[in-house]
């Protein structure tokens, strides 16, 4: 629903909801798999409009870092990474929420490090996307081209992230929640205010990523 609304907001909302209920990287591992069946939707209307290069030049390095970083995620304990996760979600809603954002255009460095930083956080607490949204935004992209560029980007590092934590199934109950929320707020987009839904989608962000932190901790 927050990312039919908003444009933004599913695995802020969604991760440190699923590591709480789950642990890691069992919760982590139904949110890629979620994000991507909802990256794909929402890039069919906009493929024209995605910047391929910019695509290629984050996920050379996203690829690498999830790859590396799912194999530690494979063998990490369960309780520690648990903590992690909620820590990193909790650290990526608190820079979505202060708007943070650098001054200069990025060049090849900001590439690679937002790349990189953005897979390693993808397959530890399912949330990549405060690092490439901030690259998105200093690059000056059009809201119109950051969208799909975005999506494809997301897409192709979930679907990296997918076997690297090595997957198994979905409960059923969370495609069939994911489909209607997307529809609620499909409907909701025209009469709910934007700007009132991105703060309730960082309140319950952070909430739950507090909540993922103590599950790790009473699992310790």
């Amino acid at each position: 629903m927050a990312q039919a609304v908003t444009g933004f907001g599913f695995s802020l909302v969604s991760a440190p909801f699923l590591v709480a209920a789950a642990a890691a990287p069992r919760g982590v591992e139904w949110n890629l798999v979620l994000s991507a069946a909802l990256n794909l939707v929402l890039l069919v209307g906009g493929l024209r409009r995605v910047r391929w290069s910019e695509v290629a030049r984050l996920l050379a390095p996203a690829v690498v870092a999830s790859v590396a970083f799912g194999l530690v995620a494979r063998h990490a304990d369960r309780q520690v990474l648990t903590v992690a996760a909620g820590a990193v979600c909790l650290a990526a809603t608190l820079l979505v929420a202060t708007g943070w954002r650098r001054h200069r255009p990025p060049g090849p460095a900001g590439a690679v490090t937002a790349g990189g930083i953005s897979g390693a956080m993808n397959v530890v607490a399912g949330i990549g996307g405060p690092p490439v949204v901030i690259y998105g935004l200093t690059a000056g992209w059009p809201a119109d081209v950051a969208r799909p560029t975005l999506q494809a980007f997301f897409l192709g590092i979930n679907l990296v992230g997918i076997p690297s934590l090595g997957v198994t199934t979905v409960p059923v109950v969370l495609p069939v929640a994911l489909a209607a929320g997307t529809a609620v707020g499909v409907v909701a987009a025209r009469r709910v205010p934007a700007r009132a839904v991105r703060v309730a989608v960082l309140v319950v962000a952070a909430g739950g990523s507090a909540l993922a932190i103590l599950r790790g901790l009473r699992l310790l």
